[in-house]
């Protein structure tokens, strides 16, 4: 789990470096536009070491974790986009620590290419955070969902 949790994290504090202070309104829609465009290659970079891992969570699973399909992880990481339904969503926004966004408004915010892919890194490591989490605690198995 700590593999995935570091690079969200590490993907929070790139952006949280890059953001500006918000001092006047227009602020949040010129770094919604072009706030990442300096940081793509770094996104991208993130991104394809996520998808390593999960390889790799892939190819240890069998004997790691008996039950999980290594397929869906694999094809997990091959996505070049990954977000939640609209079912998904709701059971995450249900959690006590997630603030409620409507599902359009996550639609929304994903609409510029930069900002899907963080969202994909974030997605992609929240789920396999959760099948590590699940499999190491005596959880239910995880259905493999991707």
């Amino acid at each position: 789990m700590g593999r995935f949790q570091a690079l969200s994290e590490e993907l929070a504090e790139l952006l949280d470096d890059a953001a500006p202070e918000f001092d006047r309104p227009g602020d949040v829609l010129r770094f919604y536009f072009s706030g990442l465009r300096d940081l793509r290659e770094e996104i991208r970079g993130i991104h394809g070491r996520c998808d390593r891992q999960i390889e790799d969570l892939a190819a240890s699973a069998p004997v790691e974790f008996p039950g999980v399909d290594a397929d869906k992880l694999r094809r997990l990481a091959r996505r070049r986009v990954a977000l939640p339904d609209r079912h998904e969503w709701a059971v995450l926004v249900d959690e006590p620590d997630m603030p409620h966004i409507p599902y359009i408004v996550l639609r929304l915010l994903v609409l510029h290419a930069d900002w899907r892919e963080v969202a994909t890194v974030i997605y992609k490591c929240y789920l396999c955070s959760e099948l590590v989490l699940r499999h190491t605690v005596g959880r239910p198995d995880w259905d493999g969902t991707c």
